[in-house]
């Protein structure tokens, strides 16, 4: 009888740690999940006349303009580079004010050019766009 209650504490103690173990690996696979996204996406400007974004996949297909309305007598800037976010969502660039010239912008939007932001608005004509993490 002994012999048989210990058995079964043992079954009990061994199925508890199992359930446990499952739960954490599921866990640690889906966080490790989040961690390999990899868009594949390349974001980068034209200038024919004006400047423009363009987005490619890797190996050069599937390139789309991303349509960015800017504010009136606002452009962008003409020694900038545009940045795309790690996930992909959005793209930063900077811009100035083409009436006055008061100082270069940074701007974000969604990666199809839609809910454009000022994010940081600089009083100079020295602001540089470095990564987006």
């Amino acid at each position: 009888m002994k012999k048989n209650v210990l058995v079964f504490f043992i079954l009990i103690i061994s199925y508890f740690i199992s359930i446990i173990q499952i739960s954490c690996n599921k866990e640690a696979r889906a966080q490790g999940q989040l961690n390999l996204v990899q868009i594949n996406k390349l974001v980068y400007y034209t200038y024919d006349g004006q400047f423009e974004i363009w987005t490619c996949n890797y190996d050069g297909s599937g390139q789309s303009k991303v349509n960015i309305v800017l504010p009136s007598g606002v452009r962008f800037y003409n020694d900038w580079s545009p940045r795309m976010s790690p996930d992909g969502r959005k793209i930063f660039f900077s811009a100035i004010n083409g009436v006055n010239y008061s100082g270069i912008d940074l701007y974000v939007c969604n990666s199809d050019g839609t809910s454009l932001v000022k994010i940081v608005d600089s009083p100079t004509r020295s602001i540089y766009l470095g990564g987006a993490y």
